[in-house]
This record gives structure tokens, sequence and C-alpha cells, in this order.
């Protein structure tokens, strides 16, 4: 009997694509949702199984489209697309910096892999100052006497950082001292 043996080279494999959704390349206000989509490929030679697809700073979806013919097992070269929504925080609009999503697919045997998008934060600060004569204060009528003001400094934006609060008490300091 002639028995010959072949070797099959087994490479479980994936790769993750994430992307911004349109319009969600730029939060320019708290609770504004960011729409991504991330693609799961099985870019290996091996069926695999329904990879689990995670994301620490957003929601995904636990539908998807792609599976071609419907078996729950990602085929090979098959693509399955999710979506995953992030709702924007006030911490995050304060903070100023880019919002970072990071997702993950894991799978059987195929190594874990990741993604990463960013979407910009759009700071808009912006304050509005009314000053208005208090009651009695509309007219003078003699050297030295008192007049009453009312100042009011609103924060007309997205942010409530401590550079905006000081920049209102700076502004009112600022008014005050002109009487």
């Amino acid at each position: 009997s002639n028995e010959v043996s072949t070797t099959v080279d087994r490479n479980p494999s994936l790769s993750v694509t994430k992307t911004v959704a349109d319009g969600s390349e730029t939060a320019d206000h708290a609770g504004q949702v960011l729409s991504y989509s991330i693609a799961v490929t099985n870019d290996g030679n091996v069926t695999l199984d329904a990879p689990s697809i995670s994301d620490a700073n957003a929601v995904v979806s636990a539908s998807y489209t792609g599976d071609t013919d419907e078996d729950g097992q990602l085929d090979v070269n098959e693509t399955w697309t999710y979506t995953a929504t992030h709702t924007v925080t006030q911490a995050e609009m304060d903070a100023g910096a880019d919002i970072v999503n990071v997702a993950s697919a894991t799978s059987g045997d195929a190594t874990d892999e990741s993604n990463e998008v960013s979407t910009t934060v759009d700071r808009n600060p912006s304050l509005s100052v009314t000053k208005t004569v208090a009651d009695g204060s509309e007219t003078a009528d003699h050297a030295g006497q008192v007049l009453s003001y009312s100042i009011v400094v609103t924060n007309r934006s997205e942010e409530h950082t401590s550079e905006l609060q000081s920049l209102a008490y700076l502004v009112c300091r600022l008014l005050l001292e002109k009487k």
C-alpha cells in the first residue's frame, strides 16, 4: 500500500475595518449620536465561527449584513458588516480631544483583530454679556452718586470649562470697573 500524506495548512484569519458614517466626522454638541460601520472579513482559508465584536466606546448592533449563505459562519472571503453608535458626552465636549473608538473582533482560532477611528470634537466656546441699569440708577444727578447695574454672562456654547468660567469672571470685573 502506498500512502501519501498532504499537510493542510490552516490559516484562520480575519480583518476588521471600522469607518465613520457620513455626518459623524465631527462632534459639535453633547448628545450627538455618532454612527460607525464595522466590516469583519474572513481573509484566511478556513470557515470561522460567527465573530464576536466589541467596542468599549460604542454600542455595537447584534445584527449584521453579509452572511451570503445565511449559515451563521463567516466563510472564506465573506465580509459581515455591523453598525455601532456612540453618544457624545458633555465631558468629551469639555475635554476637546478627539473621540477614539476601537472595534475588535474575535472568532475561534483566528487572531483577534482591531481597528480604530477618530471623530474630531469641534469646540465653539461662546459667551454673551448683557449689562443693564438697575432701577433707580437711570439718572445721575450729583457727584458721588452710586449707580447700580445688573450684569448677566451667559454660556452660549456646549462647553462648561473652567476657561469659560474664568473668562466670565474677567468680563464681569472689567464691566464693574468701568461703571
